[in-house]
């Protein structure tokens, strides 16, 4: 090995290896040095005395790839023999057994930029995402014909890319194994390198074809305005005009529940951030008129506030565990609340007093939506089932909605109440009627994993749901089928959904500690598009992004 300063001069050579060496990796300090060759040894090398700093690393077969986790204290080694090797840099130590899951040999690793990630490409044609703290296989994304040749993170670590024997290049959604777009096209032979650069725009790719290519990757997912401050996002709800956006849950160092109001037109924050002892806000909603703000705690309290003066009113010990939903019935008359404790609660908001005897869902009630008319209360529990109320005489309708096979954690109305939509941790989307309790055409997939949130817009065009994938979807409810990309930008489950009333917006609650605010104006979108991509979407691209819904039209001057 030779080493050069940044003017070009040669400083001195490193020798070691008794054969070819395939790669190189400085650590992040800058006076670490690992290599890796055909002997099949790793060795770790101080840069500043050129001396090894541990007796080689034993691969085995030949060493195609290492690199440094972000912190410096990790190295990740992988070659022919179809295994990824984790070393402790201080020690040379193996640290726990090789990562197997791979058929082939492993051409190239990279750690995620929080280091909480491990990616590796193999000649199988598949990249595989290791857990590098539980050194556990979390998925698998597959190229057809092609072996998997190089691997880079872009510096937020949304995006994997991978290049491949086929000359391609893919973007991937490493949270979900979902591809970005269609491959990237260009080369002419394997794509051996991938870096990019520290704007996250711009990405270089090196070929056998003798050419370097530095790529514009433009943005394909739709970012929403996040609305930062809580460490947990579990609740969210808008004013009935629009213009205020509620989100409770709980914030770092902060021993109370949290709840903070915000203006949606600026996204800044109103007021001072209010404080309860209800342990964590587990569920909001608004009056009708807008005068009152219900909070449903941890502890099973629901505490009301007045959402102008951010004064608290009164609180009432509603349930023996947490209060997953609350709801107004239209005209304001009643609060509703589903608890953990199994039950639903009618309550007047006037005086706190309960409003009949409790309802019975049989296991934890997980969520609560009332139909248009307020005369239905649909409940989600735990026990997979959604059960439907008569809000009047307070006795069950029919049989529970039995279809999920797991616990339900998501119940909306249709904007015309003919139809209910529930989400479950089976990660499917049903949809019944409300009338005969039947269900209405094919369950909806799309999520990887759980899904807990679902909400219909007021013109009941579209349907959203969030999920343990961390993303946001669209569906058209005549057909079912997806509207454009999902929504990415979360780094944990999306917990909750809202749709503003003019339904142009839709927020969404995170367990990373952000709401975010999705924009869902047709004509916002097709001039965001412009901007995006720098120049008109292809009709192709259109319909990806945007949907079908939208009419195509170039929309760049």
């Amino acid at each position: 090995m030779q080493l050069w300063d940044d003017s070009g001069e040669l400083i001195d050579h490193l020798a070691g290896h008794s054969g070819p060496i395939h790669a190189l990796a400085f650590g992040p300090d800058g006076q670490t040095l690992a290599s890796g060759g055909a002997d099949g040894t790793v060795r770790i090398w101080d840069v500043h005395s050129r001396a090894p700093r541990h007796e080689p690393l034993e691969h085995g077969l030949v060493v195609w790839d290492v690199a440094f986790s972000p912190d410096g204290t990790t190295l990740a080694s992988v070659g022919e023999d179809q295994q990824v090797r984790l070393w402790d840099v201080a020690s040379g130590a193996p640290m726990g057994a090789p990562l197997s899951g791979h058929s082939s040999g492993i051409w190239d690793v990279d750690f995620s930029p929080d280091g909480s990630m491990l990616a590796s490409g193999s000649s199988d044609g598949t990249v595989r995402l290791w857990d590098v703290k539980t050194h556990q296989f979390v998925r698998e994304m597959r190229l057809l014909d092609a072996r998997v040749t190089a691997l880079s993170f872009s510096p937020d670590g949304g995006t994997l890319v991978s290049g491949a024997s086929d000359g391609s290049i893919r973007l991937w959604n490493p949270r979900t194994g979902e591809t970005r777009g269609d491959p990237i096209r260009g080369h002419l032979g394997s794509v051996w390198v991938l870096h990019y650069l520290p704007d996250g725009k711009t990405l270089a790719s090196g070929s056998d074809d003798r050419t370097v290519r530095l790529w514009e990757v433009a943005e394909t997912r739709p970012l929403g305005r996040p609305l930062m401050g809580h460490n947990l996002v579990l609740s969210i709800a808008y004013s009935p005009d629009g213009k205020t956006l509620a989100t409770g849950g709980s914030d770092a160092g902060v021993e109370e529940a949290t709840l903070r109001l915000w203006d949606v037109a600026t996204g800044d924050q109103r007021g001072l951030t209010l404080t309860t002892p209800q342990g964590e806000v587990w569920s909001l909603a608004f009056s009708p008129d807008g005068g009152l703000l219900a909070a449903g705690g941890k502890d099973g309290t629901i505490q009301f506030w007045d959402p102008v003066s951010g004064l608290p009113r009164a609180r009432i010990q509603a349930h023996s565990a947490e209060v997953h939903g609350l709801a107004f019935t239209p005209d304001g008359r009643i609060l509703v609340s589903a608890s953990e404790d199994g039950t639903a609660r009618l309550w007047d908001p006037s005086t706190g007093q309960p409003r009949g005897n409790p309802l019975d869902q049989g296991e934890a009630a997980t969520d609560l939506a009332f139909s248009p008319q307020g005369q239905q209360l649909a409940v989600a529990s735990a026990d997979g089932a959604v059960r439907l109320w008569d809000v009047r005489t307070e006795e069950l309708i029919g049989r529970p909605l039995f279809g999920h096979n797991a616990p339900v954690y998501g119940v909306a109305f249709s904007a015309d109440g003919g139809s209910i939509y529930s989400a479950g941790s089976d990660g499917s989307i049903r949809r019944w009627d409300s009338r005969s309790g039947a269900p209405k055409g094919d369950p909806i997939f799309g999520h990887d994993g759980d899904v807990y949130a679902v909400a219909t817009d007021p013109k009941d065009r579209t349907l959203a749901s969030g999920g343990a994938d961390g993303t946001v979807r669209l569906w058209d409810v005549a057909t079912g089928h997806p509207k454009g990309q999902a929504f990415e930008g979360s780094d944990f489950w999306i917990w909750n959904l809202a749709f503003r009333p003019d339904g142009k917006e839709l927020a969404s609650a995170s367990l990373d500690g952000t709401a975010r605010l999705w924009d869902l104006d047709p004509d916002s979108w097709s001039r965001s598009a412009c901007a995006i991509a720098n120049r008109d979407l292809s009709e192709d691209e259109w319909v990806r992004f945007l949907g079908e819904e939208i009419p195509y039209q170039p929309v760049c001057p």
